[in-house]
């Protein structure tokens, strides 16, 4: 079985646009490249958790990387080399076994994989350890392919029967062994490119085969999964082999165009304007784009593996509506990318962290909201009927056998976490856990949200510089989360006060829910700038006409989660806790 595909990219007409989501959400991926092209033997959970703690979601992994031809015998290489000659059409058994532990433990810490299946500078006769080491040439191989002085135009034949066998096999294996992980995403080729404008027709034929190859092995899944073609083509990320492609995708020989999901963009990012009148003619496409392993220290304003580059162009390239995949193994730069605002999406939690109600048949309904924080997230049960928190736990661990996916909770006090399979209606509006018989069946329905576009203007931290509230004696910050809450932090200590639901968000007016007495609130905001340069917030009760003044801080995630203490009134609540306004 192989499970539905949480991502698309389909407008609520039908049709396929820009914008990516996740399980219907708006969503944004980014990370750094974590250098593991080679799969080594090692174990990937503490290596991709690296990743997660910075809040990086997303990287491309290439399945045969020309810097790891010189490497001895077969370990590196998904293909078997027999008495040291490669034999492309037998695999080695070894890799494939790394290669699937590493997804299980990316799809673990809520990270998309992007699998390259082809690579063509590799292909390429520029340097001693490229196309002369090269598998596909017949020099090192026992299949007899390819026999030429540079692979690149050859490798595009489709009418060499056993070349384009063998690649089709290739494509069925990996595709076959990977197609069951809903966090993997397909990349036709690495930097598809050779014979300029008049190899474009030939090139374009073997990218629409190869992309026909992968839907026909994954269209078992709903919504099948996701496929992005690489398009490196001179002319500065003109796209147009892609472009070309869409053109002429009514002959027989370009059909399978409208499986084709994505396009991907080298070279500087910031150049990319999705919006730009060149690329008006693939809107229904999903733009990645990267930094191609740039490193150029000596000019400041290009070095694009630093902190302080990936700070301030992430939220750029997210603005617009892009995936971003930074070629860079320094850690800082997962840092940068995990701390913009809006950061990229926790897909551990983010199908989650909505606000439901609901319970088990027969029992007293409550509501539950999940929450990210530096671990794996908590969650907070409260009353439907009356006011209060009922109860709370912790996100302990996911995962994923092959048919079911299930999350580990354990709520506060209780000896041992329970797993839960669990599992969303299409459009997410349901969710259901699943203890597989040990407690209740929980069917819990989604409360609408403000959307994550609305809330992006707010998403960072706010301490608080004035007010005029007679009862606003606490010190203390507000954040905004991806997540669409609303969470009050004392300014010392992070201690957590309390938790609202962003419901709704217009020019000039902000709702917010109070999810422990179930009230709502309605602000006027006015974003502005002070002396210093940092933005400001100002909230006005529309109620009472109390002020608050908020200065932007620097986005984080707190270490550690205080517990708020439930209430039992509305006036207990109220005397407790400072009101936001």
């Amino acid at each position: 079985m192989i499970p539905p595909n949480p991502f698309s990219h389909k407008n609520t007409d039908g049709t396929d646009g820009r914008i990516l989501k996740y399980h219907g959400e708006e969503v944004y991926l980014a990370g750094r490249y974590p250098n593991i092209g080679d799969l080594p033997d090692v174990n990937y959970d503490v290596l991709l958790r690296k990743l997660s703690v910075q809040r990086n979601n997303f990287f491309r992994h290439w399945m045969t990387a020309y810097w790891n031809y010189s490497l001895p015998g077969n370990h590196h290489s998904p293909f078997a080399r027999p008495g040291g000659k490669w034999n492309l059409t037998a695999y080695n058994p070894d890799y494939f076994v790394r290669l699937d532990r590493m997804i299980r433990a990316a799809l673990h810490h809520g990270i998309v994989v992007q699998l390259t299946l082809f690579d063509v500078p590799g292909l390429k006769n520029i340097s001693p350890d490229r196309w002369a080491k090269n598998p596909w040439n017949s020099v090192n191989n026992s299949n007899g392919f390819i026999a030429a002085p540079d692979g690149v135009v050859p490798f595009y034949d489709l009418g060499h029967v056993g070349l384009r066998t063998a690649q089709k096999a290739f494509v069925d294996k990996v595709v076959g062994a990977t197609m069951m992980y809903p966090n993997v995403f397909y990349e036709i080729i690495n930097e598809g490119s050779g014979g300029g404008d008049a190899e474009r027709p030939t090139r374009v034929r073997w990218f629409d085969a190869v992309t026909g190859w992968i839907y026909d092995k994954t269209k078992a899944a709903e919504g099948g999964r996701l496929i992005f073609h690489n398009d490196y083509v001179a002319n500065g990320q003109s796209a147009a082999d892609v472009i070309f492609w869409k053109s002429q995708q009514h002959l027989p020989q370009y059909a399978n165009y409208s499986k084709l999901d994505g396009v991907i963009l080298h070279g500087d990012p910031r150049n990319v304007l999705p919006s730009a009148t060149r690329y008006k003619d693939i809107q229904d496409l999903v733009f990645q784009v990267s930094t191609d392993a740039y490193d150029d220290r000596t000019t400041p304003e290009d070095d694009r593996d630093t902190f302080e580059w990936n700070e301030a162009v992430v939220p750029v390239l997210f603005a617009r509506k892009m995936i971003y995949q930074a070629e860079a193994a320094f850690p800082d730069t997962g840092r940068a990318i995990g701390q913009a605002a809006p950061s990229p999406t926790d897909l551990r939690l983010g199908r989650f962290t909505h606000l439901f109600r609901g319970g088990a048949a027969g029992q007293t309904p409550f509501q539950r909201r999940f929450f990210v924080d530096g671990g794996l997230g908590f969650y907070i049960d409260y009353a439907v009927a009356g006011t209060g928190e009922v109860g709370r736990g912790r996100v302990v661990d996911f995962q994923f056998d092959g048919t079911d996916q299930q999350i580990s909770l354990r709520p506060d006090g209780a000896a041992a976490a329970t797993w839960w399979r669990f599992g969303f209606t299409a459009n997410g509006a349901t969710l259901t856990l699943d203890s597989l018989g040990t407690e209740p069946t929980l069917v819990m329905n989604r409360v609408p949200r403000a959307p994550l576009s609305q809330v992006i203007p707010f998403l960072y931290n706010w301490e608080r510089i004035d007010n005029t509230g007679a009862a606003l004696a606490v010190d203390f910050e507000i954040r905004f989360d991806v997540d669409g809450a609303l969470r009050l932090f004392r300014r010392a200590g992070d201690e957590e006060i309390d938790h609202l639901e962003v419901r709704a968000v217009d020019a000039t007016t902000l709702t917010l829910g109070r999810l422990r007495n179930g009230t709502t609130q309605t602000l006027r905001y006015t974003f502005g700038k002070r002396g210093s340069g940092l933005r400001t917030l100002e909230l006005v009760n529309t109620a009472n006409n109390a002020r608050q003044l908020f200065e932007e801080r620097a986005w984080y995630i707190p270490t550690t989660v205080t517990r708020v203490p439930a209430s039992a009134t509305a006036a207990t609540t109220a005397a407790a806790e400072p009101a936001l306004v």
